[in-house]
């Protein structure tokens, strides 16, 4: 049930603020360790640590505004970013192992990786992988979906973010 709940907040909250936003970020941790708490007992000691961690931007700090144009390896949220993404690969890697690469649990899980993925923005090959990531998702979900499901939406929004994030016109 709080998986469900996650979920559809994660959606209201990149369909509202946008995947760049310090609470769509908050939410996708939350919805990464809701997740993985179903697949894989393994990952409890990283999530207890992704529970006690500091809220990842201080209080009135925009996301775009720490992060975009420059690389910040010193950025007081880098810690927090590549836990969700060493979790995303975690949750991605367990729904290929439980569903195969296929399964629209998969492909939703998929979109989490491209956005943490993404969301390190520390290297330009990061945004290139982020995008083929949420294409392919993108591309499972709608033939699956449909192009108007909310799930398709979402990864429709993240693959117009990355593109952003990367300078890129494609």
């Amino acid at each position: 049930r709080t998986r469900s709940i996650l979920a559809d907040l994660y959606r209201d909250r990149i369909d509202g603020a946008g995947p760049q936003s310090p609470e769509s970020e908050r939410t996708l941790r939350s919805l990464l360790i809701a997740i993985s708490r179903d697949v894989d007992p393994g990952t409890l000691a990283r999530e207890r640590r992704c529970e006690l961690a500091p809220d990842p931007l201080p209080a009135g700090e925009r996301l775009d505004e720490v992060r975009l144009g420059r690389v910040r390896l010193d950025d007081l949220t880098m810690d927090e970013r590549v836990e969700n993404f060493e979790l995303a690969a975690a949750v991605h890697e367990s729904m290929v192992g439980i569903h195969g690469p296929e399964h629209l649990e998969t492909l939703a899980c998929r979109c989490l990786l491209a956005h943490a993925l993404a969301a390190m923005n520390q290297l330009d090959r990061q945004f290139e992988d982020a995008l083929i990531i949420v294409q392919d998702a993108l591309e499972g979900l709608t033939e699956e979906l449909g192009p108007y499901d909310p799930r398709t939406r979402v990864a429709r929004s993240l693959m117009e973010w990355i593109k952003d994030l990367a300078g890129s016109d494609e």
